[in-house]
């Protein structure tokens, strides 16, 4: 149940609903100043932060300063799955 308790995105939805979301992770491992997607890249898929943080960064070419740093902990693109 770390979701539940370590994700607070997660403490909206009961035991069972978080059960299902589970069956549909999947651990994916990115390396340090990897791009993990593009500004304009369609969404459809919610990530967590486990380990580490994640710089969000505006415009395309990545050398203005980062817009928001996220750490453990975070999600983003949370509003890819609601309603599914």
């Amino acid at each position: 149940m770390y979701l539940k308790f370590e994700v607070l995105y997660f403490m909206q939805f009961d035991r069972l609903t978080i059960q299902s979301i589970c069956k549909c992770l999947k651990l994916v491992t990115y390396e340090q100043n990897e791009k993990i997607f593009l500004h304009g890249d369609p969404s459809d898929s919610m990530m967590i932060v486990v380990k580490g943080q994640v710089a969000l960064y505006a415009g395309h070419d990545f050398t203005q300063p980062h817009q928001v740093l996220l750490n453990e902990r975070s999600i983003l693109g949370e509003r890819s799955v609601k309603n599914e």
